[in-house]
């Protein structure tokens, strides 16, 4: 079995709450790191300081983080999608728990299922051509920078990938504030506002996708139902009727 790892990081404030909310979602074997965990022992255990370097220091300051596994199938990606509406549950309760991030390391399967559906759905119109392995990898390194987990959606049937949404943050809220410059420092602050502050208040779609065997079966509206819960919990612009 394929499993997925992923690490939510949290603040010493929020960590008790976060393992008590993966907890109810039925997810055991969490393994924590935790800075105040790290010092401690240290502080008793000195046979081990000739093991610590600057490095590791740096490593572990101010972490405050969860790893855990989650199946790689659809039932995985299902409780997955109930940890991440149960967050944004917590996130509006108590803001003093940011950043409460929730990452995963998996960008060889999300680039290969990607690939799947795209040389199915797009890939028999004129003038576009399938897409390698070697291209998906590398357009997912590209994006990794901006990508957020939980505003990409895959739809799964027995296993395999059968449609996507794939969603990005709009950046020119942020970037527009740099006044044309874009150096290593507005890098950072770009960073900053994206993965700390999370304060990109704005997605944009960039791609939607669904294998043509599953057309008209009811895959779109599920994606796009999963799409307009995700806006209605985080409270995102959406456009009003009038």
């Amino acid at each position: 079995m394929k499993w997925l790892e992923l690490k939510l990081d949290t603040s010493p404030a929020g960590l008790e709450a976060a393992t008590q909310l993966l907890e109810e979602q039925g997810i055991t074997g969490l393994v924590i790191d935790d800075e105040g965990d790290f010092r401690d022992f240290l502080e008793h255990n000195h046979q081990y300081w000739d093991y610590v370097d600057e490095e590791l220091m740096q490593e572990k300051q101010g972490l405050c983080r969860i790893t855990f596994y989650l199946s790689d199938d659809p039932e995985g990606y299902h409780r997955l999608a109930q940890v991440r509406m149960a967050l944004s549950q917590l996130k509006a309760a108590h803001p003093e728990y940011a950043p409460l991030l929730l990452t995963m390391n998996n960008l060889e399967d999300a680039a290969e299922n990607f690939r799947l559906v795209y040389n199915k759905a797009w890939a028999l119109f004129s003038g576009v051509r399938p897409m390698t392995q070697e291209e998906a990898m590398q357009m997912m390194k590209a994006m990794k920078p901006i990508i957020d987990p939980d505003i990409i959606f895959f739809a799964y049937f027995n296993d395999e990938p059968i449609g996507f949404f794939i969603t990005v943050p709009d950046l020119n809220r942020i970037i527009g504030k740099f006044n044309g410059k874009f150096g290593l420092i507005q890098k950072l602050r770009l960073m900053w506002e994206l993965k700390v502050r999370k304060s990109c208040d704005r997605i944009f779609g960039i791609i939607f996708g669904i294998a043509p065997e599953f057309h008209g079966k009811g895959v779109e509206s599920a994606i796009m139902a999963r799409y307009w819960h995700f806006m209605m919990g985080h409270q995102t612009d959406i456009p009003k009727r009038n």
